[in-house]
C-alpha cells in the first residue's frame, strides 16, 4: 500500500535537506529518515505493549481515559480562543 503522507514527507525532506540534489545527500538523508521512523515504530509499540499491561486493571483504565479526555477539550481552548478574537475583529 502507498501512504501518500510519506511520499510527501520524503520530498519536502529531500527539497529541504539536499540543495544540491546530489544522490549522495538524498540517500544520508533517506537512511536517516528510514532509522528514526524505525526506531519511533519500535518506541510507539513497545509503549503500547506496556500500556496494555498497565491499563488491564479497569480503575486505571478509566483513570486513563478521563484524563485523556480532559486533556483533549483542553487543547480545543486555543483554536476556539482564535476562532473568536477573530470574529470579534
Amino acid at each position: 500500500m502507498i501512504n501518500p503522507k510519506v511520499w510527501a514527507t520524503g520530498v519536502s525532506a529531500i527539497t529541504l535537506f539536499d540543495p544540491d540534489r546530489s544522490i549522495g545527500s538524498a540517500m544520508i538523508i533517506a537512511a536517516a529518515y528510514g532509522v528514526i521512523g524505525l526506531l519511533s515504530n519500535v518506541i510507539w509499540a513497545w509503549t503500547g505493549t506496556v500500556l496494555r499491561g498497565w491499563l488491564s486493571i479497569g480503575r486505571r483504565l478509566r483513570l486513563f481515559n478521563v484524563t485523556a479526555s480532559v486533556m483533549l477539550v483542553a487543547s480545543l481552548y486555543p483554536a476556539i480562543h482564535h476562532v473568536r478574537d477573530i470574529f470579534q475583529k
